[in-house]
């Protein structure tokens, strides 16, 4: 009866030649399904409507160049949606609109 202690490995050499190829770029093909923490470095280009269901936090400059649609915003304790402004004649001007 043979033992496993028994075996030897013949380990050859690899030329570069006949190397598995490392990829440096990730392609995802149909669902992705992310558990846990992600961290990426570098730009990101999403194509398509994005979905998120949570809080964001930006640490940096936000630029929009379509519309901007928001339920209900408050923009340094300012309510955006009811703000009034001083008037010329004392008084307040409505809401916006």
């Amino acid at each position: 009866m043979h033992d496993y202690s028994d075996g030897i490995a013949i380990v050859g050499i690899n030329p570069k030649a006949g190397a598995l190829t490392i990829p440096d770029v990730i392609q995802h093909t149909g669902d992705t399904n992310q558990d846990g923490d992600y961290t990426h470095q570098g730009d990101t280009t999403q194509i398509g409507n994005l979905t998120i269901t949570g809080d964001i936090q930006v640490n940096g400059n936000i630029t929009c160049t379509g519309k901007l649609t928001a339920a209900s915003a408050t923009i340094g304790g300012i309510d955006f949606g009811s703000h009034t402004h001083p008037g010329d004649s004392g008084g307040t001007t409505g809401g916006p609109q």
